[in-house]
């Protein structure tokens, strides 16, 4: 089914329980066809597992919205509940083991992702999923064995790419990092994250004009990109560049100003600039946000040291 069909799905259910407000299965394609569409279905799908209590669906889908509020624990309780229902549901394993990972269940999280591939030797999800949990135990030869076998399984799975991409980053391996970072630019050209973190690793071999060429991509793709401004920022200021990066921080500032970190990287740079009271101005709202911040602690008693002793600006 495409996005309309789930549409009509939903139009029909709404009005087929104004007729028959306590059929359970009515609300659980209300709830799932809701669900498809990136809509918040969490009432529809309780009242279906309420009707329904016998219904492994019902409980799965359930158990991902849940998931998709935050409430892991009962995200994690529902895909039990499922499972329970039908033991071999490959799925429910599946995002019981990735609620598990978030939960810091590491162990119980493997086992269940091995689970549902044992049940879907298939499922590249399941791969991919069981590759995050085997990165965060530390098994990095593991993980990115698993996010290989997705990819074999699904040659354009953007997510396994990507999770490929920053694990061999992470692990130092870095022109093969690079070569899958540009695999998934070619397959989704305006992925911001995929921009920065590709020149996160241009950064790691040296290649500073190229990393600055993805930071400023990213930012193409998503304006309102603190982390790779920072990058940008600091990466110009580092060929002595002092007047964009000024504007970049600014900018941050003003759509993030309780960042602390862009505070104090907006006064290192006035520093450089030669405006030291705007720059110690900004180490003091810094510290005011993040107190124990070793480094604007740092910065400022320099700045106010260098003040000090500093002539009178004519």
């Amino acid at each position: 089914m495409n996005t309309g069909q789930f549409a009509q799905a939903e139009a029909a259910a709404r009005t087929l329980l104004g007729l028959y407000p306590n059929q359970g299965q009515l609300w659980k394609t209300l709830g799932t066809s809701l669900a498809l569409q990136g809509k918040d279905a969490l009432r529809e799908l309780q009242q279906a597992c309420q009707l329904l209590p016998r219904d492994a669906e019902a409980f799965y889908y359930f158990g991902n919205a849940l998931y998709d509020r935050g409430q892991l624990a009962a995200a994690a309780e529902c895909q039990k509940r499922a499972i329970a229902l039908r033991p071999n549901f490959a799925e429910a394993h599946d995002n019981l083991g990735v609620a598990l990972r978030e939960l810091g269940q590491l162990e119980q999280a493997i086992e269940q992702h091995r689970m549902a591939i044992a049940i879907r030797p298939g499922l590249p999800e399941a791969y991919n999923h069981l590759g995050m949990a085997l990165r965060t135990a530390g098994q990095i030869e593991e993980a990115l064995a698993s996010y290989r076998r997705a990819l074999e399984l699904r040659p354009a799975f953007v997510a396994a790419l990507g999770n490929l991409a920053n694990t061999q980053r992470d692990s130092g391996q870095l022109s093969e990092s690079i070569e899958t970072y540009q695999r998934v630019l070619a397959l989704m050209p305006q992925l911001a994250a995929a921009h920065y973190n590709l020149g996160k690793a241009q950064q790691l071999i040296g290649s500073s004009d190229q990393a600055l060429a993805s930071f400023r991509r990213a930012l193409e793709s998503k304006a309102d990109f603190p982390e790779a401004q920072a990058e940008l920022a600091d990466g110009l200021l580092s060929t002595g560049q002092v007047e964009e990066p000024i504007a970049i921080y600014r900018q941050v500032l003003a759509l993030h100003p309780k960042l602390s970190e862009a505070h104090l990287r907006l006064g290192k740079a006035l520093l450089t600039h030669g405006s030291p009271d705007e720059a110690i101005d900004c180490f003091r709202k810094a510290l005011e946000l993040q107190p124990d911040s070793a480094d604007a602690q740092r910065t400022l008693a320099t700045a106010l040291g260098d003040s000090a002793v500093a002539p009178p600006q004519s």
